[in-house]
């Protein structure tokens, strides 16, 4: 079964967004997701592109603080160009699901200038997508931007000042 990727990335990443903003309270339940074995991800039945197995991967190990992450982000990345990925479509990839990944890259490279150009940019393409159509301009899922608010959220707790507004993060 080949599924569309929107709700498997906000899925995956919005809960580590949840955990992010409300660390003291969540930090156990973002744990024990962070803790979920690949492999029973890839046994689910659903096929996904193989970057977003390597994204989670990359999360879970900042997360749990595991070794290799640089590694994992970087096969990432390269798994998420538009000539390796078979499911995503373009679109959803460079305006949605790809976004993310670039603000973590920045956010683990202590990147405050490039981190929040790439915010700026993520939410630019984030309305984009969702105003394309009149489906999507209907549609919940494009209120907010939750996975790119997710790594906001890390980075601020990390001591990032965040000066971007926007209709798709709360301020």
């Amino acid at each position: 079964m080949v599924q569309d990727h929107t709700g498997f990335a906000i899925s995956t990443t919005s809960n580590l967004g949840r955990g992010c903003r409300s660390r003291c309270r969540e930090q156990a339940r973002l744990t024990e997701l962070c803790e979920v074995p690949l492999e029973l991800l890839r046994e689910s039945g659903t096929e996904y592109d193989d970057y977003a197995y390597h994204w989670i991967d990359a999360l879970q190990s900042y997360w749990l603080e595991r070794s290799g992450l640089l590694d994992k982000l970087k096969t990432a990345i390269q798994a998420s160009h538009p000539d390796v990925v078979r499911f995503a479509g373009a679109d959803l990839l460079d305006k949605i699901l790809y976004p993310p990944i670039n603000l973590f890259h920045r956010f683990l490279r202590k990147d405050q200038e490039g981190f929040n150009q790439a915010l700026t940019e993520a939410l630019e393409l984030h309305k984009a997508y969702w105003t394309a159509t009149e489906e999507r301009e209907v549609s919940v899922e494009g209120h907010l931007a939750l996975v790119p608010l997710a790594i906001a959220c890390l980075a601020y707790d990390a001591g990032f000042p965040i000066a971007i507004e926007s209709d798709y993060i709360p301020g």
